[in-house]
C-alpha cells in the first residue's frame, strides 16, 4: 500500500495526520512535534512508525509518500527514500476510512486529538497492489 500527497506545510499545533487510510490495518503519513515527516503502519496488530531525520520548512511544498511493500515500511520526499528512525506510539485500529488533514473526534482516544494538518494539501494518491515509483513531484 502506498499514500502519496503534496503537501505545503505552515504554522500550526503538531503532530498532524496528513493522511489516514484507517481500517483493521492503518497507513498514515503524518508530520510529529518536531517537525518531521513521518509514516507510520499497523499490520496483523504489529506497529511501525518511522519520522525523517531532518525538519521540514515551512511554507515549502514537498512531494510525500508512506510505502508499505509487505516487508518494509519507507518515507520518500520528493521521490527520494529519506533517512528515517524508529519511534513509538501507540496505535488504534479504526473503521474505514480516507482521512485527510486530520481525523474525525472519536476516530482515535481522546487524547489523540484530531491531529489537524496546518497548511495545504494540494494531491492526494493512494495505491494498493502493484506499486509505482513515488513521485517526486505530482503534475496537472
Amino acid at each position: 500500500a502506498m499514500i502519496e500527497a503534496l503537501v505545503t506545510p505552515s504554522q500550526g499545533t503538531y503532530p498532524a495526520n496528513v493522511v489516514s487510510w484507517t481500517g483493521k490495518n492503518l497507513l498514515i503519513l503524518f508530520a510529529d512535534a518536531e517537525q518531521r515527516w513521518g509514516a507510520a503502519l499497523l499490520i496483523d496488530g504489529k506497529e511501525k512508525l518511522i519520522v525523517a531525520k531532518e525538519k521540514f520548512s515551512l511554507y515549502t511544498p514537498q512531494c510525500l509518500a508512506a510505502r508499505w511493500d509487505g516487508t518494509s515500511l519507507q518515507l520518500f520526499i520528493d521521490g527520494k527514500a529519506t533517512v528515517t528512525s524508529s519511534i513509538q506510539y501507540e496505535l488504534y485500529p479504526a473503521e474505514a476510512s480516507l482521512c485527510i488533514a486530520g481525523v474525525p473526534r472519536a476516530m482515535f482516544p481522546e487524547s489523540q486529538g484530531t491531529r489537524y494538518f496546518s497548511g495545504k494539501v494540494h494531491a492526494v494518491r493512494v495505491a494498493q497492489g502493484q506499486l509505482p515509483q513515488p513521485a517526486s513531484q505530482f503534475s496537472e
